[in-house]
């Protein structure tokens, strides 16, 4: 819900101030982006395993029409009851910062694919709650990976984008099951981009 309403004010917000923005001169664009996305990360508690979580957040492009720097933040909560004696939940808190570049091909006047990369920054806070109940809280720092990802975008109107892309975080050369994988999909607002 609260992610409805903040790509709905967004929208609403982004197209008022579209007249009264400038950015643009001799093909220069200006984009944000409400996202949301899944991400599938590695989990250590309370075993080793896979995990997914949904995140929301906000995507900022600008540059030429075929090359852009992107800057994007996205988070997201999730929690997992287990049935173990000791362990009764972990809640886990995702943050990611992104800086990068895009290359944008265009192969109609509806459809464009991207390549997109850079480096990410990624912070997990894990809450678990086990059955006396106590609490522990393990607040990892700010962690610097380089990602890599491909995607597609729609126009639609002129004025807006809908997108689909994946990413792909190298958090370790050596042991690729470490490695976190983010689909998202993305409503582009363009600032008058002619």
């Amino acid at each position: 819900m609260n992610f409805i309403l903040f790509a709905l004010f967004a929208f609403l917000g982004f197209q008022q101030s579209t007249s009264a923005a400038s950015f643009n001169t001799r093909g220069f664009d200006v984009t944000i982006e409400p996202v949301i996305a899944y991400e599938f990360f590695q989990r250590d508690t309370p075993n080793r395993h896979r995990a997914g979580m949904l995140l929301y957040g906000g995507r900022f492009t600008a540059g030429k029409p075929h090359f852009s720097l992107e800057g994007e933040f996205i988070t997201g909560n999730e929690t997992t009851a287990y049935t173990s004696p000791s362990i009764q939940t972990v809640m886990t808190k995702k943050e990611n910062a992104r800086i990068g570049a895009r290359a944008t091909a265009f192969l109609s006047n509806l459809f464009s694919g991207y390549l997109r990369a850079g480096g990410q920054a990624s912070r997990v806070t894990t809450t678990v709650t086990d059955s006396t109940p106590s609490t522990t809280v393990n607040a990892r720092a700010w962690q610097y990976k380089p990602y890599l990802g491909s995607g597609f975008q729609v126009s639609l109107a002129g004025l807006m984008s809908a997108g689909l892309d994946a990413n792909y975080v190298f958090v370790s050369l050596n042991d690729f099951t470490q490695n976190s994988v983010q689909v998202s999909a993305s409503l582009q607002i363009h600032f008058n981009s002619k």
